[in-house]
This record gives structure tokens, sequence and C-alpha cells, in this order.
């Protein structure tokens, strides 16, 4: 594989699903599909379906992290073409991969020039599909030309597993619930998708909102970063929020603005500050929510949170709520799994409290409400360690499900910090070992909180990379051996207070 060149083959092309003949169209060079709300053409692009095709192939690039990733497949990917012609963001509908999603989106927004379809005469709405697939091929560049080769310079040879790292990222979550109001029910369904930059960071974040199945609206959000790398905006057409910290590096401000005839009105803002400091490194947060009111913000809610030496929320106190201070502060507590939570740093929600309480870097497992049960969340979790699904009800009339994708991500491999912790070979236990399908690895004494399990090969290139929790007394994880090839494997989990190397053996 070292020695192999790689070039890339882009499949596009046109299949009409409700044209005016009903008949499937095909090109020789692939299928596009088309469809549009009324009977009548669909969408028209400048210089027709081929003219698109060809625009398409000398746009689209093989992403060099998808070669190293090995990424390959089919992405499909929706254009929004509106009566007036305005075309929406494209949407990805299928994808093996967040980063070959995104380099279609990017080749996506730089066509221009629809026209609307037709019914009867006037303009319609119309949706056009197309599926551009990426596909390896082996040997020098020269004997490997694929049928339908994508113009421009070579294609980039694969680069050393080494110098690379693998982690599973959140691609998908759906957030649904569900009312039975007497015999009607009712869902209302959020549906996000994220894709990340070749850092890691996450880079869009798509929403649509659909009420009974029916998609009602949709939001593309791209994250913006500051020359240090922390999030700086997340922005919109319409809407946008923007991050402040302070110089130690803490959160001091969100804001949110709306555009309104070409200007941002900032609607509401979130004021961080760190209040008390506590004993065993605890500390109370406080949250001030000012939202507009007329023409002027004004504080909407006050909460102090109690966060604990491992970040995480234990205690919320609520002083002020709806503009007025509350006779009775409202008292929540919260108890956490020892799981990753993957919601950290992609800020899901416009309200910047609900992010903070949800964000952290374990799962909410449950929640009271001034003393009583208010809920109890059951989940379900991957061989990662990451939830898969999480449901709860609040009453017999109403429940609520979450469901989470999961993709593995390629970026730079982190070098080793400076004074590390020396390695120690006999902290770490495997089995079954030799392995041939799944195995569980322990380990003790690296330190509670986040712990990084790496595989490398004898020879010392970095196989994968994936991120768990570890909790006072010891690490654990299943994971499975399929796509490593036969042969002797170096275990690394590095935690807070030590790295633990073992040995592992796949047959």
């Amino acid at each position: 594989m070292a020695t192999s060149h790689y070039a890339l083959m882009a499949s596009l092309g046109l299949l009409p699903l409700c044209l005016r003949a009903q008949q499937p169209v095909f090109q020789q060079m692939g299928t596009v599909s088309s469809r549009v709300l009324d009977s009548g053409p669909a969408p028209q692009y400048p210089g027709g379906l081929p003219q698109l095709m060809q625009d398409l192939q000398h746009s689209v690039r093989y992403p060099a992290a998808a070669l190293r990733a090995q990424a390959s497949g089919t992405v499909l990917v929706e254009v929004v073409v509106e009566a007036d012609g305005s075309v929406g963001p494209p949407r990805i509908l299928k994808s093996p991969s967040p980063l070959l999603s995104d380099e279609v989106l990017t080749a996506v927004k730089g066509l221009h020039g629809f026209s609307p379809a037709l019914a009867d005469g006037k303009p319609v709405r119309g949706v056009l599909t197309c599926p551009v697939t990426f596909r390896i091929m082996g040997g020098s560049m020269g004997t490997a030309r694929p049928s339908m080769a994508i113009a421009g310079p070579p294609q980039p040879q694969a680069l050393p597993a080494a110098t690379n790292s693998v982690v599973e990222k959140l691609v998908s979550f759906r957030d649904s619930t569900t009312w039975l109001d007497k015999t009607v029910r009712k869902t209302s369904v959020t549906q996000h998708y994220f894709t990340y930059d070749r850092q890691g960071r996450p880079q869009t974040h798509v929403r649509d909102f659909l009420s009974n199945g029916v998609r009602v609206a949709s939001q593309l959000l791209r994250y913006e970063y500051r020359k240090d790398g922390k999030l700086a905006a997340k922005v919109g057409d319409h809407f946008k929020t923007e991050f402040d910290y302070r110089p130690n590096g803490g959160l001091r401000r969100v804001t949110s603005a709306y555009l309104n005839n070409k200007q941002w009105v900032v609607n509401n803002e979130a004021l961080i500050t760190e209040k008390v400091t506590l004993s065993a490194g605890a500390r109370v947060i406080s949250f001030v929510m000012r939202q507009r009111s007329a023409d002027s913000l004004r504080t909407f809610s006050t909460i102090d949170y109690t966060v604990s030496a491992r970040n995480t929320i234990t205690e919320s106190v609520m002083y002020r709520l709806n503009y007025q201070p509350l006779a009775q502060p409202i008292r929540r507590t919260f108890v956490q799994d020892t799981r990753l939570n993957p919601f950290q740093n992609l800020f899901v929600d416009q309200w910047p409290q609900n992010d903070f309480e949800r964000a952290g870097p374990h799962n909410v497992l449950g929640e009271t409400y001034n003393g009583r049960p208010a809920r109890t969340m059951a989940y379900t979790y991957n061989t990662a360690g990451h939830p898969t699904r999480c449901s709860w009800g609040n009453s017999k009339s109403t429940s609520r499900t979450q469901q989470f994708a999961y993709a593995n991500i390629v970026v730079p491999a982190p070098a080793r910090a400076a004074g590390q912790p020396a390695d120690s070979i006999n902290q770490v236990s495997i089995f079954p070992n030799p392995a041939t399908a799944v195995t569980t690895i322990r380990a003790a004494g690296i330190g509670q909180g986040e712990a990084t399990l790496r595989i490398f090969s004898a020879g010392g290139q970095l196989q994968r990379e994936t991120k768990y929790a570890a909790s006072e007394t010891r690490f654990e994880a299943a994971i499975s051996v399929a796509g490593l090839e036969k042969g002797v494997y170096v275990v690394e989990i590095s935690g807070h207070e030590a790295v633990a190397k073992g040995r592992l053996v796949v047959e």
C-alpha cells in the first residue's frame, strides 16, 4: 500500500424520478437523479445535464485525508432550487465518510445559474439529487487511469499511517419527541449532521426540522475559529453565535444574533463568570442570560452551576426566570455516567446554558427538580463507549429519543507531550490474546478521566486511536480487531497520570 498510487473516479449523471415521460434516462458516465414536487421538467442547469456533470468532474477532488483513511463509496447530495431560482444549501442524504461529504458540498456550492422547474408553465420548487462516487484505483498513475478520471493534477500518495490518527466523531444526531394528545400522535424531530475539518474540528452543522415526518425548515451553520484554535463563531445565512474568551482561555460571553434588513441584531447573550472556588477543585460558575425585549437586552434568567473537579455539573440553582426574580429558587441536581460525551465542542443548542449542561465530559444519566426526580435517561453504547441511543419520558403522554451515529475521522497524529509519564509495560491486560474478533483491554493506574487508546504496528505505525473514559480504579474497553492484519501490535493507553503499554496478537 505504501508504494501504490491512487486516482479518483467520480461517477455522475441523471436518473429522473418524476420526469414528464416517467422513464429513466441513462447517461454513458453514470446517473444523477432529479425530482420535482409536481409533474413537469426538473430544475435546469446552464448547458444541461452534461455540463453539470462536467463542472462537477472538474471541481471534485479526492481529499488527501480520505485517501489516508481509505474512505470510498457514493455520496448522495441534494440541491433544492426554489421557484424564484434561488438555490438552498446543499444537503448530504447519504455518505460513507464526512471527509467525502465535505468535498462534495464544496463542489456543489460552486455551481451557479440553475433555472427552476416548471409545472403547467409556472416555476415551482424542484429538487436535484446527485450521486458522486469515489473509488480508489491501485497501481501507477500511468496504468490506473479510471474510465472517468477527474481533470487536474495527480492525486497525492497515501501518507504513512504514523503521521495520522483516526478518531471517532459524531456525524449524525436525531432528536425525536412524541406527544400523545388523546388520540392524536404528534412527533417533532430535529436531525443534526456534522462534518469536520482536516484537524478534526467541527466544520459544518446542518439542522433539519421535521413535523410528523415532513421537513419544515433547514439550517446550515459553519464553524469559524480564531488563530489560537478556539471557536470564534457558528455562522448561518440568517443566524450566528459568537464566542468571547478571557485572557486565561475561559469562556466569557456567548452572543446570538439574527439578520434583519442586512444588519445583525443581537437577540440574546450569556455572561459567564466564575463566582466561587470550592474545596477539592470544584467551583461555582454563574450564567446571566440576557434576552431582547422590545428594543433592549434584559436579564431573562440567572443560574449558578456547581462544577466538580472533573468538569461535570453536579447542581444548578436558578434565581431569576422570565425577567423576574423567583420567590423560591429552582434547584436541580445532575448525575453523569463515566462514558465520553460526543457533544463536547459542538455547541448544538442556540441557548448557551443548554449547551453548558449537555456538553460536559460525560453524559447526563438523570436529574432532580427541587428534590424530586425529574427524568432518568436510558443509554446504549457502542464498543468505544459512545452513546448510540438515549431515551426517556417526561410523562405518560410524552417520550423523547435521541439516536447517535459516528464515523472515523483522520486527523494529524498528536505529538508526545514533554514530560509525559514513563511507560509501564505490566499494567495492561488483554483477553483473549491472540484475538480473532473482539478483545477486552484493561489497564490500571493511568488516572481518572479521558484516556486515549492507540494501536501501533510492530514497525511503529499508528493504526487506530480512540478516546475513552477511565474510572478511578481502572480503564476497560472492548475493541474489534476487524481490519487489522494478522500480526503483533503494541497497545498504548495514555491517561492523566501514566501511560500503559501491552502487546496484542491478531490471528
